[in-house]
């Protein structure tokens, strides 16, 4: 069974959607449905996750045989503190794209997508950001999947860049 060999891993609302539907329309190209598995961020409480295991995982590849090119693109790897290290040694081989935006810009854009798909009750995003703070103990009130651990993502960049040898940037 195929396997991922490449991953878009990119801070939210930077284009890792699109990027995914490029590649996807080339022939020798397979992307995993759906384009964020969040199978490799296992520090986060994903609901819902769309693979509990390797097997899970693996079978939303099931299609890829016979592919040159078989990749995901979970954003949240971005800001996760293992997904990395879970990725290398898932495939040590594999190749990754990191998409990046102007955190002000990617926020604004996160924060209108958030309160559009009403995930986020407040209208104003440097209130919503301000908010962070008090709502991060409270269940009941929007936590944004920490927009500030999402959006500040520079320590996950450098590990990334880091745990990665250059050759398997593409």
């Amino acid at each position: 069974m195929k396997q991922p060999n490449f991953f878009i891993i990119g801070a939210p609302k930077c284009g890792t959607t699109a990027l995914a539907s490029y590649l996807s329309a080339h022939t020798d190209v397979f992307f995993s449905h759906p384009k964020e598995p969040t199978y490799f961020n296992q520090d986060f409480d994903e609901k819902p996750r769309a693979a509990h295991n390797e097997k899970e995982y693996l079978h939303l590849f099931e299609q890829a045989d016979g592919l040159k090119m078989v990749g995901e693109g979970s954003t949240r790897y971005l800001s996760s503190n293992v997904a990395v290290k879970n990725i290398m040694k898932f495939n040590p081989q594999a190749k990754i794209i990191i998409m990046l935006r102007n955190p002000i810009d990617m926020y604004i854009s996160l924060h209108s997508h958030c309160f559009y798909n009403l995930v986020e009750p407040e209208e104003d995003p440097e209130k919503a950001w301000r908010l962070q703070r008090e709502r991060k103990n409270i269940q009941s009130t929007p936590r944004l999947f920490s927009m500030e651990r999402r959006v500040c993502s520079e320590h996950n960049y450098k590990m990334f860049t880091s745990m990665f040898p250059v050759n398997k940037y593409m």
